[in-house]
């Protein structure tokens, strides 16, 4: 074999620089990154159409039936139902300050000499005015929901509670007669006369009139927040 053929085998096999014979590299096809996201985007998309589906279907059953042609609802039942279920609606809340000057007065050998056991009681109390809605009847409520109207008469404004606040009440100042015998009850018989002079002193006309107005407001954001238009609220006038 003569040198040029020699040299014409060794063009046609590639060969590295070493004179070692290349292998010919076959690129492998790369998997598309969007092939894997395609499952994951249709389960999403399924999903959204369900809670979809899911709120379309609430709200049409939540929906009141309308008023079609020859459809008339009267006398509904359901006003009455939402405000019996909050029992009692306080509307006015007042602070009272009472100071309560109680004695004991005891006496010793027939009568004849006079103890005292005195307390002086610093009372702060807080009175709740409002109505009891547990004592609403159906006929007290005209509604009509065609006309979206409703016509509602409250019970009479009274002291749904009393109390006294604890924290702020004090014992100013407790004098016991060098003969007498101190009381235990005092400071609690005191403190039961402050509760029913602070329930009198609130319970004014102009507290019964404030208190009327806010529960009557409340009762017409109630009835309008049901669908309902056209809404009287009154409070009857105490017994």
């Amino acid at each position: 074999m003569t040198q040029a053929a020699s040299c014409r085998q060794r063009q046609e096999a590639p060969s590295d620089a070493c004179g070692v014979p290349s292998v010919a590299m076959t690129e492998q096809p790369q998997p598309s990154p969007r092939a894997g996201r395609t499952p994951m985007v249709a389960a999403l998309v399924a999903v959204s159409l369900v809670v979809i589906l899911l709120g379309a279907a609430l709200v049409w059953r939540s929906a009141p039936p309308p008023a079609g042609p020859g459809l008339v609802l009267e006398k509904t039942p359901s006003v009455v139902v939402a405000l019996r279920e909050l029992q009692r609606l306080e509307s006015y809340e007042i602070a009272v300050e009472k100071i309560v000057d109680l004695k004991h007065e005891q006496s010793r050998a027939f009568d004849l000499i006079r103890a005292t056991d005195a307390l002086l009681l610093v009372a702060v109390g807080q009175v709740t005015l409002g109505v009891d809605l547990a004592a609403l009847d159906e006929a007290d409520v005209e509604t009509s929901w065609a006309e979206r109207r409703a016509h509602i008469r409250l019970p009479a404004v009274t002291v749904l509670s009393s109390r006294l606040d604890n924290e702020k009440t004090y014992v100013h100042s407790r004098t016991t007669g060098l003969l007498a015998r101190r009381d235990e009850q005092l400071e609690s018989e005191a403190r039961r006369i402050a509760a029913r002079a602070a329930a009198a002193a609130a319970d004014s006309p102009d507290a019964r009139r404030r208190a009327a107005a806010s529960a009557a407001r409340t009762v017409e954001s109630l009835v309008r927040a049901l669908g309902f238009r056209d809404v009287v609220v009154e409070v009857r006038p105490p017994s």
